[in-house]
């Protein structure tokens, strides 16, 4: 009997590995992304990357410069991890987009195991993947901010795990951004209200006492308004190259309720910037991908009313209504702080990436969950 060819290279017992289509489109996608980030420092001006060349200064000890100690911190937890030692500074950027590439996709399995198809939801996470491969295709705080976001979402089911978490992006707030602590506190308060059994009318009413009370205190402590922080950093920069992507308040501040007007006016310029689209072309296309994910997400929840009409707490798994939960508080807590602050909208667009993971589980839950009936 003629042997078969497994037995005549002596590959009997082994099993075929065997590669889907999703697979094969996933490893396309990330090596598309390893070839932006080969290649855009050719290809973008060079403020995209003043961050990168900044802590490359400073892990190679080259940088004297006076610099807020954020960076030094950050440099810091890169020379931790191996960069710069164990790890060449040139080959660091692929590997911080491949941590990157993999924590964005690890708990969106819905997206990867549908990837195939290329359904609106699928185009638009691939055009994310494109502008990830740009802002964590480069040594970047945003590569802690979204592994804590990551481990957040994922410790939710554990409390233990949970509150390891917290007090990880407790010490990030203390050593590399100090807001967000204000994001943690209105994250944990929104959290509270949710697992709560009280009613929702209720729930909205605490929510906006809480935010009003916090605005008030921050006037009577520091005699400032908060959104003033935002005015202060643009007058300084209106010739310069963040000029076109400035964020400006609504109101000039003359009370704690023009404070809040003014937060509430660039949290919807944020999310939705459709002014952006037009304030050149590549952080137009950014724009128009920001704008096109959030109407997709809105058209959705509109589409399956029974999402608003029910409310994100009942689903059909327990486990997804966490996760829902945790993604909704978060992107909610993490933009609006952002509106409270950011100068421009080119700094928000590579600090969102953080909640990349989150906004990708939002969007296929919207497409892929099966409501229970009213009860």
């Amino acid at each position: 009997m003629v042997k078969s060819i497994k037995e005549k290279i002596g590959l009997q017992g082994v099993t075929s590995i065997r590669i889907d289509t999703n697979h094969l489109i996933l490893i396309g996608l990330y090596v598309m992304g390893l070839l932006i980030v080969a290649m855009s420092p050719y290809l973008l001006p060079k403020k995209y990357f003043f961050d990168n060349d900044t802590l490359i200064s400073l892990i190679q000890n080259t940088n004297t410069s006076t610099l807020p100690k954020s960076f030094a911190n950050t440099a810091f937890l890169y020379k931790l991890m191996g960069f710069g030692t164990f790890i060449p500074v040139s080959v660091g950027k692929y590997i911080i987009y491949t941590l990157s590439f993999i924590v964005v996709l690890l708990p969106n399995k819905n997206f990867v195991n549908t990837i195939r198809f290329f359904s609106a939801e699928h185009l638009i996470v691939i055009a994310w993947l494109m502008v990830l491969s740009i802002y964590l295709g480069q040594y970047s705080k945003e590569l802690f901010s979204l592994i804590l976001v990551f481990l957040l979402f994922k410790s939710f089911s554990n409390n233990y795990a949970f509150a390891f978490t917290v007090g990880l992006i407790m010490m990030y707030a203390s050593y590399v951004r100090i807001y967000w602590f204000i994001v943690l506190i209105l994250f944990l308060f929104g959290y509270f209200l949710s697992i709560i059994k009280i009613d929702k009318y209720l729930k909205i009413l605490s929510l906006l006492l809480f935010i009003t009370t916090f605005y008030f205190i921050v006037h009577i402590v520091t005699g400032k308004f908060i959104t003033d922080a935002r005015y202060s950093i643009n007058i300084t920069r209106i010739h310069s190259d963040y000029a076109n992507t400035m964020i400006h308040n609504l109101f000039i501040n003359t009370s704690t309720f023009t404070d809040i007007i003014n937060t509430v006016y660039c949290w919807f310029i944020l999310l939705i910037p459709i002014n952006m689209i037009f304030q050149g072309f590549i952080q137009g296309l950014f724009a128009l991908l920001q704008v096109t994910t959030v109407l997709f997400i809105i058209y959705k929840s509109l589409k399956n009313y029974r999402f608003i009409k029910m409310g994100y707490e009942v689903v059909v798994k327990d486990s997804y209504r966490q996760m829902l939960t945790v993604a909704v508080w978060w992107i909610f807590s993490f933009s609006f702080v952002e509106a409270m602050f950011e100068p421009d909208y080119g700094t928000f667009s590579r600090h969102e990436l953080a909640i990349l993971p989150m906004m990708i589980f939002i969007l296929f839950y919207l497409s892929s969950v099966k409501f229970e009936e009213l009860k």
